[in-house]
């Protein structure tokens, strides 16, 4: 293999693992403890006449039917009339139909309170949020949202993504301090909010220090009837149930604290980028700011009483130790089976152009225990393969290379960039730079390669060595013919 061919592919690993060093880990219970927020995302588990709960399963409800309730028989006395609804207060969410006489009590959402603070149950869209919202325009939020799906069957969990980013497009600053378990998940139906969520079983209230441009967070969320605040509605619901099917909207909604330019920047803070916030220097000038999504819209159909859980995962986690991706002139590489990441793609092409870039879909799924914290590589290396052995890849324009801060939950995904270079030979033994690889029919082997820096899983974190480590991961090959 030629130095220079190997130089060129180790400097862009090498690239990546200095751009992030390790993560700490450590809490803030002092910031933590003054403006910590109550996210109430844990649904409380409704018991249910006659039912019988089978943990981690939707139980299928019988189709039920909306009816008034009968007039009171004659000669009874006049019934109370009904206390007139407080003025901050919208309309209740339509809920599920009424049961049959031998059936299950119907689900109820939460009665929309305009008086409390937008993210919390039964809080309405459009409320004030829990501090005063952050600058952003029309074409740039610093939160964003989006989900796997926008159709669900009634009990599916949601899989969500979110990044947060950098405000120094519209706010000056040394950095933000955003919770490590990321934004809380806002579910509404007719604007009144009736799930709330993490995307993550463990959230904590860590908080870690960004200056990076962004950092995701991707997850699962159960879709369960959020708990309302205890004296803020009328009308109890009926807290754990599965959500009942209808048209919904989710908002990831983030509380952070922004840092104001110091002399010395961020570094006289002593804090490192994607590290737990520990000890911070003059942290009491941090200000606090609430920033929400846009809508992401998505629908649930048929009947489900209990939700299904978050997925769970029985890969095992011992040392964390770095793959190296494939070389010129080695045998092609095998399918990563039973690492912490597996790699999807979409329909993939058959046939090619030489010399042309191509289409694939792309998105690196986490499918290990508990959550992952490292950093995201955006961009895909497709290696070439014929006869056996490698002699050619796919590999991303500079342009293309972009590294972000992930935490990742038990069965999340985030893509990669789509469109991809153009298939090239190997370079020459005299340095020659590699040219577009002639037609034929080759077999391709797409990869993706994070860093990985820790593994945890019900509060026991496995470590990765010198602060992360690069496994490639190579998804399933597929023939191609290059025209």
């Amino acid at each position: 293999m030629s130095e220079r061919f190997e130089d060129a592919l180790g400097g862009m690993a090498r690239r990546a693992a200095r751009a992030h060093e390790a993560s700490g880990g450590l809490p803030v219970p002092a910031l933590a403890r003054r403006v910590r927020r109550a996210r109430r995302r844990d649904a409380v588990v409704a018991t249910t006449a006659a039912a019988a709960v089978v943990v981690g399963v939707a139980v299928t409800a019988t189709a039920l039917v909306d009816r008034p309730a009968p007039p009171p028989p004659a000669g009874t006395s006049t019934p109370t009339p009904e206390p007139t609804p407080s003025p901050t207060r919208s309309p209740a969410p339509t809920p599920t139909p009424s049961p049959t006489s031998d059936g299950p009590a119907p689900t109820v959402l939460p009665v929309g309170d305009a008086s409390l603070p937008f993210g919390e149950c039964a809080s309405v869209d459009g409320s004030p949020t829990a501090h005063p919202l952050v600058n952003q325009t029309e074409e740039w939020r610093p939160v964003e949202a989006s989900v796997e799906s926008t159709a669900l069957i009634a009990g599916d969990p949601l899989r969500v993504r979110s990044r947060v980013q950098e405000l120094t497009y519209v706010e000056p600053s040394d950095g933000l301090l955003v919770p490590a378990g990321g934004p809380s998940f806002v579910v509404t139906r007719d604007g009144v909010v009736v799930a709330v969520g993490s995307a993550f079983e463990e959230a904590g209230d860590e908080l870690l220090f960004l200056d990076t441009p962004s950092i995701s967070f991707d997850g699962v969320l159960p879709l369960a009837v959020c708990a309302a605040v205890p004296g803020t509605s009328d009308v109890p619901a009926t807290p754990g149930r599965a959500l009942p099917a209808g048209d919904y909207v989710l908002h990831a909604v983030v509380d952070l604290v922004v840092l104001p330019p110091v002399d010395g920047g961020w570094p006289a803070r002593g804090l490192t980028d994607g590290n737990a916030a520990g000890d911070l220097a003059g942290a009491d000038d941090g200000e606090w700011f609430s920033a929400v999504s846009d809508p992401v819209a998505f629908t649930v159909s048929g009947d489900a009483l209990d939700p299904l859980p978050r997925p769970t995962s029985d890969v095992e986690v011992g040392a964390i130790t770095a793959t190296e991706p494939p070389w010129c002139g080695q045998p092609a590489p095998g399918r990563t089976d039973g690492d912490l990441f597996v790699v999807e793609t979409g329909a993939p092409p058959t046939a090619v152009r030489a010399g042309e870039e191509w289409d694939l879909d792309v998105a690196l799924r986490y499918v290990g225990p508990g959550r992952v914290r490292g950093v995201m590589e955006g961009f895909l290396a497709a290696w070439v393969v014929q006869d056996g052995v490698v002699v050619g890849a796919s590999l991303p324009w500079s342009t293309d290379q972009w590294w972000a801060p992930m935490e990742m939950g038990t069965g999340a995904s985030r893509p990669t960039v789509s469109r991809h270079a153009p298939f090239t030979g190997c370079p020459a033994e005299d340095g020659t730079l590699p040219e577009a690889l002639p037609p034929g029919t080759y077999t391709v082997h797409p990869t993706v390669t994070p860093t990985v820096r820790q593994v945890t899983t019900r509060g026991t974190t496995v470590e990765a060595p010198d602060g992360g480590v690069r496994r490639t991961v190579v998804g399933e090959p597929f023939e191609l013919v290059i025209e």
